[in-house]
C-alpha cells in the first residue's frame, strides 16, 4: 500500500508511503509519539512484492531501519563524541570499513559486546556508530546504529547492517536525502 500517510510528531509533518511504515498499527494519519520506518538500501524504497526477498531477509542485507522521536540529548551521537564516547572508548581504534576508526568500549562503559565506527569529516563533528560486535552481530539484520536530528526537536535513529560501514558517506547521505523528502517542519 503507497498510500502517502500523514504523520505528526510536535511541530513536525511525516508524510511518508504506508509501504514504508513498519507496523500495521502506525499505518494511519495521526499524531504519533514514535513513527518505525524501514527501507530498502540504496533503493530507499518500501515494502513491495517485488522487493519481499529483502524485506524478508532471504537476499543480502539491505534493510535499514529508521525510528523518529522527540528528541530527548541535546546532541546527537556526532555531537556526543568528543565529551562523552571519547572517554568511553579504548585508544587506540583500529582502522575499519570505508575510513572509519573502530574503537573498543571500555569495560566499565556499559557498552558491552558494543564498538563505536568514528569517521573524521571536514568541518563538521565525525560520523559515529555504535554496532554490535561478536555472535549477537552476526544475528542482528541490522547491527549498527546511528542518531541524528532532524527537523524541529525530533531524533532520528537509524539502524543498518555492518556491511554498509564501508561506504558511510553515501549511507549517510542517502539517509539525509529521504528525511529532507519526507520531513516537513512547521514555523
Amino acid at each position: 500500500d503507497t498510500t502517502v500517510r500523514q504523520i505528526v510528531m510536535g511541530n513536525n509533518l511525516i508524510s511518508v508511503p504506508a509501504n514504508f511504515i513498519r507496523f500495521d498499527q502506525a499505518r494511519r494519519d495521526g499524531i504519533a509519539s514514535r513513527l518505525d520506518l524501514y527501507l530498502r538500501y540504496p533503493e530507499m524504497d518500501g515494502y513491495s512484492a517485488a522487493a519481499r526477498d529483502d524485506f524478508n531477509h532471504t537476499t543480502t542485507r539491505k534493510i535499514i531501519f529508521l525510528s523518529f522521536e522527540p528528541r530527548m540529548m541535546s546532541r546527537d551521537m556526532s555531537g556526543r563524541f568528543a565529551p562523552i564516547y571519547s572517554a568511553l572508548v579504548e585508544k587506540p581504534g583500529t582502522p575499519g570499513p570505508g575510513g572509519t576508526t573502530v574503537y573498543a568500549f571500555s569495560e566499565k562503559s556499559g557498552y558491552l559486546s558494543e564498538v563505536l565506527a568514528v569517521a573524521e569529516r571536514p568541518g563538521k563533528d565525525p560520523f559515529v556508530a555504535r554496532c554490535l560486535s561478536g555472535p549477537s552481530a552476526e544475528e542482528s539484520l541490522a547491527p549498527c546504529e546511528r542518531d541524528v536530528q532532524v527537523g524541529d526537536d525530533l531524533s532520528l535513529t537509524y539502524r543498518f547492517p555492518r556491511e554498509l560501514l564501508a561506504n558511510w558517506p553515501a549511507l549517510d547521505a542517502a539517509i539525509a536525502a529521504k528525511v529532507a523528502s519526507i520531513l516537513k517542519t512547521g514555523h
